[in-house]
């Protein structure tokens, strides 16, 4: 919701700040609420990764991935069971290692903290990049962002449109043009969070108590 009505509800403020500050001000409280956020995201959001032992790994992976739900959920339970009797056996037959001490407030803003992948770095930089050739994932990307790109143009767009005649419209008046498509994407948030996932129950239920993602 916040990202497809930033632009704009962004042109609600702007407008009355450019009319009674001038343009130059939209940038310096930019800049102000940017700077809070940089402080409070360094100081509130510290690293939270943590390379755990092998034997700790339990994650499933997408080998296991079967045709249906119902046999992929009891080959996920399986082999989750399997690999906590196998960390429970190590573990069981290890010292005990001492719990790392938790590091300072200081130590968790450091700028490097390390890797947390035994990856090679080339192939995880690599990724992100090789994924885009997957139609699926392309096509998403594409759907989600041409939207996107559409209505910040629509907001560079509205004051070349309404400010020169027949219009004359003020930067305020321009900026409140924003109003309607911020309450149609709210209104559109409530909707969908209120049907989306009774429509998904709904075939579910009439195909034979499969979700389907």
């Amino acid at each position: 919701m916040f990202l497809w009505m930033g632009s704009m509800f962004g042109l609600i403020p702007t407008g009355v700040i450019t009319e009674n500050r001038g343009w130059r001000w939209t940038f310096g409280f930019v800049s102000i609420f940017l700077g809070i956020l940089n402080i409070l995201q360094t100081v509130l959001l510290p690293e939270t990764a943590f390379t755990r032992a092998d034997f700790l790994e339990l994650d499933v992976t997408a080998e296991d991935v079967l045709s249906t739900s119902f046999v992929y959920l009891q080959k996920v339970l399986d082999t989750l069971n399997q690999k906590r009797a196998i960390a429970e056996e190590e573990v069981g037959n290890e010292s005990a290692a001492p719990t790392p001490k938790r590091k300072s407030l200081i130590q968790r803003m450091e700028l490097w903290n390390g890797r947390f992948s035994h990856e090679n770095f080339f192939k995880s930089l690599a990724r992100p990049w090789v994924a885009l050739l997957l139609f699926p994932l392309f096509w998403n990307m594409v759907f989600t962002g041409m939207p996107q790109v559409f209505s910040v143009g629509i907001s560079y767009i509205l004051p070349q449109v309404f400010s020169v005649p027949p219009y004359h419209l003020s930067p305020a008046q321009i900026g409140f043009i924003g109003a309607g498509p911020t309450t149609g994407v709210i209104l559109a948030t409530l909707f969908t969070a209120l049907t989306s996932d009774r429509v998904a129950l709904w075939f579910a239920r009439h195909n034979n108590g499969v979700y389907e993602v």
